[in-house]
């Protein structure tokens, strides 16, 4: 057991279902080579740049991600469009995982307006307070 699946099983089992581990590993692979790196350059050049590189953003490097993020987004929303998570009937690790970029989108400028699925779904995140406000109380 990967120490992943181990933490999230100690936590709640159903948060990485057993029955469902190779699902949710799939959208673990997925956003991070896909969605999540896509919108990744959002975050870097349109956050990250202008604050601590004293550089503006990259444009060639958008316009490729735009076109990446849109694409993904598309199949994201698709399979949005039939359930309310991506694995199963609750939240799971799958749902944080691919989500990741979304709480900067619109300060990264980031393309989900057209994505109604999507932002219905981040919408259900939201409501989850340690997915809204984790750093709550650590100050």
């Amino acid at each position: 057991m990967g120490r992943w699946t181990r933490l999230a099983a100690l936590y709640d089992p159903g948060f990485w279902p057993a029955d469902r581990q190779a699902e949710v590993m799939m959208w673990v692979s997925w956003s991070a080579h896909h969605f999540t790196q896509a919108g990744g350059t959002f975050y870097f050049e349109n956050i990250i740049c202008p604050q601590f590189l004293d550089r503006p953003a990259d444009a060639a490097a958008l316009a490729e991600a735009d076109d990446n993020f849109r694409h993904y987004a598309g199949i994201l929303d698709d399979i949005l469009a039939g359930r309310l998570w991506l694995v199963g009937d609750r939240p799971t690790y799958a749902d944080f995982r691919v989500a990741s970029a979304l709480p900067f989108a619109e300060r990264a400028l980031l393309p989900v307006g057209g994505f109604r699925n999507i932002v219905a779904w981040h919408d259900r995140l939201n409501r989850i307070d340690a997915w809204r406000a984790p750093f709550d109380g650590l100050d």
